[in-house]
């Protein structure tokens, strides 16, 4: 995996969003993409062309969220049916997910391996990560996570 820095303004992602655990991940999360793919999904009809986010951050007792929307970029849309989240501006370190490997398996590279390697840590301040899937289909994925210089 090469990474690469990038800054990034602040964005807002609108979806839907489920809170699961490692345990119940894989069921949560195909529920959740099941219910994009092959169910009437708000975000679907919002003016962003970019692709797909899925958005992350912890709660309690070892949970976190995981929000499955686009980026909103139009003012007045009907977002009512929407969890709204902002993503502040940030450093991040990004990296492109082969197709050979799974998304947990991508994620646990990266924050073990990759990032140390690099000399960076995550900025546990910010407390956002996300998956960012192209709007071809959603086939290829980059994971995107706030990063700070690691200190010697």
């Amino acid at each position: 995996m090469e990474i690469k820095l990038v800054n990034r303004d602040e964005i807002t992602i609108g979806g839907n969003v489920v809170e699961t655990s490692l345990d119940t991940c894989e069921k949560d999360l195909n529920e959740l993409w099941n219910n994009f793919r092959y169910k009437s999904f708000d975000t679907v009809n919002l003016e962003s062309n970019n692709g797909l986010y899925g958005l992350m951050w912890y709660t309690q007792d070892h949970r976190y969220c995981y929000l499955l929307g686009k980026e909103i970029r139009a003012k007045g849309e009907n977002l009512d049916s929407l969890i709204i989240k902002k993503v502040p501006a940030a450093r991040y370190a990004v990296v492109s997910v082969p197709k050979d490997m799974s998304i947990v398996q991508a994620w646990t590279l990266f924050f073990e391996n990759v990032l140390p390697k690099n000399g960076y840590i995550p900025d546990s301040e910010h407390g956002l990560y996300f998956e960012y899937y192209d709007n071809e289909g959603y086939k290829t994925c980059e994971l995107w996570t706030p990063v700070i210089e690691k200190k010697c």
